[in-house]
């Protein structure tokens, strides 16, 4: 009698992507889709942790979505906090630039 053992499933922790934005301009449309990765359960709620902020003008939506029209030039330092649905979280830094 020969039994067969199984290999453990390796979990993927919950995770950001892209890794990177590409970089916005003053006065046009910005839109970026942040997106889970990793072996979390939906739903997965996006929210930008205390002390960073986006550029003027842009918000990010509970469901990862950054949009808007930004309003003031510079470069933005945020980070990104994801939660899934069993309350795994993780979180990931962002730097956008936005040109005159």
């Amino acid at each position: 009698m020969s039994s067969h053992a199984h290999a453990p499933t390796i979990q993927k922790p919950l995770g950001i992507d892209p890794p990177s934005l590409l970089p916005a301009m003053v006065g046009t449309p910005y839109s970026a889709a942040l997106t889970a990765t990793g072996d979390g359960s939906a739903p997965y709620t996006f929210g930008v942790l205390h002390g960073g902020w986006l550029p003027t003008g842009l918000r990010l939506s509970s469901d990862g979505a950054i949009t808007g029209t930004p309003g003031t030039p510079g470069h933005y330092v945020f980070r990104v906090r994801i939660e899934d649905a069993a309350g795994t979280q993780a979180t990931r830094s962002y730097s956008l630039t936005v040109a005159p």
